[in-house]
């Protein structure tokens, strides 16, 4: 039986569609004790080149067809087989990876057999030093940061099927425009003022010099109607100054914001 590793530390997001994950993702990965992994098929030649940085490329192309096929965000077995391998690898980092699936955060939570038998022998650190974050922003500036080719039925699909009671049952759910209260971040990110956060980034405000904005009102009702439950669960307001914000920020001012440049 290995021995539990007393400090490192593995973090992993989910998230509703542009929810949000890369913004908590981006805090914690410019922190010098972490490795960031991100196991999205849609990502991976964006961070193909940062992982092999971090791991090296023997690691990478291992995982590269898992990660394709989707089946180590998916699989239990192979997330804890390959992770562990990795972690084992870099005992003096801690990890936060992006984005994992519900059933691994089912399984943590429901104490599931196979979970707890692989991630002891595979991952091996100690059970109060793993995180799962199920991260949202407000919807209305959700939306608002939709890259111009995200179709609105989708988005809406999406948010619609939140499921956000069910959720808190299994993951820590966490707002984006709350992470300057949150224990674990400020105990973590020691490179920038959380104070200072807001939920858009860099990457936005690029999206929304290429997005057309004619329906949006129109698409803001629909939403405020059709997700009237979800703002509640998650305690948002229909009004929402970081929207107000956003649509009236300019790109040439980011700096003085300290807005990170994101995918």
């Amino acid at each position: 039986m290995p021995n539990l590793n007393e400090d490192q530390m593995l973090i992993m997001i989910n998230g509703l569609l542009n929810g949000g994950k890369s913004i908590v993702f981006n805090l914690i990965k410019e922190e010098d004790n972490f490795i960031y992994l991100d196991i999205s098929s849609g990502h991976f030649d964006l961070y193909k080149d940062e992982m092999i940085n971090q791991i090296g490329e023997k690691n990478v192309l291992r995982i590269k067809p898992l990660i394709e096929s989707k089946e180590i965000a998916c699989n239990s077995h192979v997330f804890t087989r390959e992770i562990g391998l990795i972690m084992k690898q870099f005992p003096n980092y801690n990890f936060v990876i992006k984005p994992i699936r519900d059933v691994l955060s089912i399984k943590h939570a429901e104490k599931d057999e196979d979970w707890c038998s692989d991630f002891k022998n595979f991952i091996g650190i100690k059970p109060k030093n793993i995180h799962f974050l199920f991260i949202v922003r407000h919807p209305k500036l959700s939306w608002l940061t939709a890259i111009k080719d995200c179709p609105f039925d989708i988005f809406l699909d999406n948010w619609n099927n939140a499921q956000v009671d069910v959720r808190k049952k299994h993951t820590r759910i966490l707002k984006v425009e709350d992470i300057k209260h949150d224990e674990l971040l400020k105990n973590i990110i020691k490179k920038t003022d959380l104070n200072k956060v807001i939920p858009y980034t860099i990457f936005d405000l690029k999206a929304k010099e290429k997005r057309n904005f004619d329906n949006v009102l129109e698409e803001i009702e629909i939403i405020e109607k059709q997700l009237k439950p979800l703002y509640k669960d998650l305690e948002y307001d229909l009004e929402d100054k970081y929207s107000d914000l956003f649509m009236q920020d300019d790109i040439t001012f980011y700096n003085k914001k300290g807005l990170k440049d994101d995918v």
